[in-house]
């Protein structure tokens, strides 16, 4: 199983769910993005079985040099805070965060998944609401905001949010590390 798959099988196991993966030109800070992106794609509202289809379109993109990114929260079409649907959990972005920091998180809250997006100390960390489970947008905002505290990147904080997907390559340093569950 492509382990973009196993990941959204565990962001949401639920028959109903869809994603929205979407791909960008991965360069390194400070550096331009093409204009236009030629390997930007937006795949809105899919299914698992459609994610399944466009596997061999997310390689191919990926190879060429793009960041390949699915957002936390369910949407209603195109992926924006107006167009989320459904919580599916909290988030936080430790990427660049010493593993000491890590370790206290993960002491002090567990997170239900962990990707590594490319080196050890460049983790995503989800805490998943469960089964029957709401929480409203600005809740999820907050939590997420308080994150913050912890060492988490203040600029990933909303609830449509794009974190990168297990399976793909982490492209913006060339290196092209490997991004994958913990």
């Amino acid at each position: 199983m492509h382990p973009m798959i196993e990941f959204l099988t565990l962001l949401d196991p639920s028959p109903a769910a869809t994603f929205n993966i979407e791909t960008f030109t991965d360069v390194p800070k400070g550096v331009p993005k093409p204009e236009p992106d030629p390997l930007c794609r937006r795949y809105a509202t899919l299914p698992l079985a459609g994610v399944v289809r466009i596997i061999g379109d997310l390689d191919s993109l990926n190879a060429a040099g793009a960041a390949v990114y699915v957002a936390v929260n369910q949407c209603a079409g195109n992926r924006s805070k107006d167009n989320v649907t459904r919580i599916r959990g909290v988030h936080a972005d430790f990427d660049g965060v010493p593993p000491c920091t890590l370790e206290a998180v993960r002491e002090r809250l567990e997170p239900t998944i962990e990707v590594q997006s490319s080196t050890p100390d460049r983790c995503h960390f989800y805490w998943l609401l469960e089964e029957g489970e709401e929480m409203s947008a600005g809740i999820a905002e907050q939590i997420n905001r308080g994150l913050v505290e912890l060492g988490a990147d203040r600029a990933a904080t909303d609830v449509s949010r794009l974190l990168r997907l297990p399976g793909f390559r982490h492209m913006k340093y060339r290196e092209g590390r490997p991004t994958h569950g913990c």
